[in-house]
């Protein structure tokens, strides 16, 4: 029994993780393809539609990390979110690109404090952002 619970249990954070995390198949049914979005807020304006934000959702930081962490809306989502395409953000606003990583990882910071972990798998590398852990 020990084990079966190990192997559910998610880690909280932000993690860059290979490909085979971003399919139909993969955990993550919470997704968003933001690829060829040059600007942060164009990718949160996608985030937010991907992820069926509600309509007070402000296409900002500070509502994304509202919406991440609000219990009623979080319960509706997967405990794991797999975003696509950050590239060609991380290429044209490197800014933008750290603020965006800077409110995913608050995000999974309050849901781990609050026991219901969030793990956020990016399909980018970044200085600072861990490998996704193997179970």
């Amino acid at each position: 029994m020990k084990d079966k619970k190990r192997n559910t249990k998610v880690a909280s954070g932000v993690f860059h993780a290979d490909s085979r995390h971003f399919g139909p198949g993969s955990s993550a049914k919470s997704r968003a393809d933001v690829a060829g979005l040059k600007s942060l807020r164009g990718v949160l304006r996608r985030l937010g539609d991907s992820l069926d934000f509600p309509d007070w959702y402000g296409g900002n930081l500070d509502a994304l990390v509202d919406c991440l962490c609000d219990s009623g809306l979080a319960s509706g989502h997967s405990p794991t979110l797999a975003i696509a395409g950050l590239a060609t953000l991380q290429a044209n606003d490197p800014e933008g690109f750290a603020s965006l990583l800077a409110a995913l990882g608050a995000a999974a910071e309050e849901r781990a404090a609050a026991g219901r972990p969030l793990a956020v798998l990016l399909d980018v590398a970044a200085p600072g952002l861990p490998l996704l852990p193997t179970a």
